[in-house]
Formats: structure tokens, C-alpha cells, sequence
């Protein structure tokens, strides 16, 4: 039998990676406090609102929503489901601030959030000035063992191989 995987940090996700391996996985029980918000009731209310729209979800969305979407994926794969999508109207579950960029590279498509209250405050704690600061004063400086880095690089470049489109 395969070992068993604990997948971190966020259960929801990892139930919905379960659905497409076999291989034992063991959610962990933390989950996004935005995507874990939404309700299949509201999914249904924005569906029977506007009922020639599409729901797509993010996959931290809790399993019972996942099951409404008529497609599911990563941030970049929404971004770019919205973009080939004939489609003319799309609901949005996940946080509220991708529809800016969705809206602004898709200007004919009508784009809705699964629900307004969909906002992460978190995301917003780094501002476009602090970026600007940090990159014109090189600060803050983040010091890690060579040992960390090796991890951390074969992780993001096994990540990106793996993300890669076919």
C-alpha cells in the first residue's frame, strides 16, 4: 500500500486533490477562512440569479460548493478558463479581488462573485507602496540556511515542472 500523504495547509484542498489519486491522503483541518465561507446555498443563489452563467470555484472552496462548479482550478487556471470561455457570464468563487484583473483582461464578459463578503483581508496587508519600498531599498532582508534554500528551490522547480500546461 502507498504511504499515506498529509497534505498541508488546507484541508479542503486536499479533499479535492483525493478525488483524483489514489493514493491515501490525509487532510490537515486548517482551511481558508474565505473559501471555507462560501456556501453552497449563496452558489445557488447567484446560480438561480443569473442562470446561463457559469460557477467556476477555486479547489480550497469546501467540498459541497466543488460539487456545484462547473469548473474547478488553481488561480491561474480560473484566469485562464475565464479567458477561452464562449461564455458570456461567469460566476467567481473564490476572493473577490481576482475580478479585477478577470474584468480587465475579459471587458465584454459579465463576472460575479460567488458572494460580496468573499474578501481576504490578509491579501491586502502588503500594499503595491510596500512593494515599491522593498524593492527600491532591497529591505526587508530575508536570511536563510543554504540548506533551506536547496529545499525550497527543489520544491518550487518541481512545482513549476509540474504546472507547466502540456
Amino acid at each position: 500500500m502507498e504511504k499515506e500523504i498529509l497534505m498541508v495547509p488546507d484541508g479542503n484542498l486536499a479533499r479535492y486533490t483525493a478525488r483524483f489519486t489514489e493514493r491515501p491522503i490525509i487532510p490537515w483541518g486548517g482551511s481558508c477562512p474565505v473559501h471555507q465561507a462560501l456556501t453552497p446555498d449563496e452558489v445557488r443563489t447567484r446560480k438561480n440569479a443569473y442562470p446561463d452563467a457559469l460557477f467556476i470555484a477555486h479547489p480550497e472552496c469546501r467540498p459541497e460548493v466543488l460539487d456545484l462548479a462547473d469548473f474547478v482550478g488553481s488561480t491561474a487556471a480560473m484566469l485562464r478558463y475565464v479567458q477561452q470561455s464562449d461564455c458570456p457570464a461567469l460566476i467567481i468563487g473564490t476572493e473577490v479581488g481576482i475580478l479585477v484583473r478577470m474584468q480587465k483582461d475579459n471587458p465584454g464578459k459579465l463576472l460575479v462573485p460567488a458572494a460580496d463578503h468573499l474578501v481576504c483581508e490578509t491579501m491586502k496587508y502588503t500594499t503595491l507602496e510596500d512593494i515599491h519600498a522593498a524593492l527600491l531599498n532591497m529591505k526587508p532582508v530575508v536570511t536563510i540556511t543554504e540548506e533551506k534554500r536547496l529545499a525550497a528551490l527543489a520544491s518550487l522547480k518541481k512545482m513549476l515542472s509540474i504546472s507547466e500546461p502540456k
